[in-house]
């Protein structure tokens, strides 16, 4: 796709980039600071919905539905936008 779409970049950044993640997460272990890296790296907004997201817990019933088992729970028509 980086091709495709005019942004290919070079082996070497592909080869090192999956380390350097692995590196990253590692350090972040404690939610305290994935939330400050959230809030203050890379932004506000992606910081709150990442503490909602840790205060939830796990779900009553953790499924996830399909399009077509919601459209039939809720009754929704959906458009395409296509």
């Amino acid at each position: 796709m980086r091709v495709t779409g005019g942004f290919d970049q070079a082996a070497v950044l592909d080869a090192a980039y999956p380390p350097a993640v692995r590196a990253a997460m590692s350090a972040l272990k404690s939610d305290r600071l994935k939330l400050a890296v959230a809030r203050h790296g890379i932004g506000q907004m992606t910081g709150r919905l990442l503490a909602e997201h840790m205060r939830a817990g796990v779900p009553v019933n953790p499924v996830t539905v399909t399009p077509q088992q919601a459209k039939a729970l809720y009754g929704r028509k959906s458009s395409s936008s296509a």
